[in-house]
């Protein structure tokens, strides 16, 4: 695909796509949602890079990008879950931390479902960024 209008649409769509992803990741704590489908639509960002540059974004380095987000969420989920059992004796048993940002007089409760929601995401990012790619290279190739 070659559209002019897409490819002028790109600067101001794959930002918002990535914010409303990141809003779903924090909001998927508490309501549905989460790191599955905050990194879906994340993914959809650079499959709308992919339909509108064709070739041009197809490059090996950016193919190596998919790789390192896979390991980091990898590595990600694995310290969730491991945390809990190594802390509290229970696999994926969620442990809290109450951050106080005294300037701000705000009480930030972070814990292992978030880094867990931050691990998927960047797994799930990376696997559709893996799949079109390699659906791009098929349809060049043809």
């Amino acid at each position: 695909m070659n559209s002019e209008i897409l490819k002028m649409a790109i600067p101001v769509l794959k930002p918002l796509f990535i914010i409303v992803s990141i809003w779903l990741l924090i909001r998927g704590l508490n309501y549905p949602g989460g790191g599955f489908m905050a990194g879906l639509i994340a993914g959809s960002s650079f499959v709308l890079e992919f339909l509108a540059f064709d070739k041009l974004v197809l490059t090996r380095k950016r193919r190596n990008q998919a790789l390192i987000f896979i390991t980091l969420g990898i590595v990600l989920v694995l310290f969730s879950a491991l945390a809990g059992l190594f802390i509290k004796g229970h696999l994926l048993e969620g442990l809290w931390v109450n951050a106080y940002l005294p300037e701000i007089e705000f009480s930030l409760k972070l814990g292992t479902p978030l880094v867990f929601n931050i691990g998927i995401y960047f797994s799930i990012l990376g696997f559709v960024y893996i799949v079109f790619t390699s659906m791009m290279e098929e349809w060049i190739w043809k």
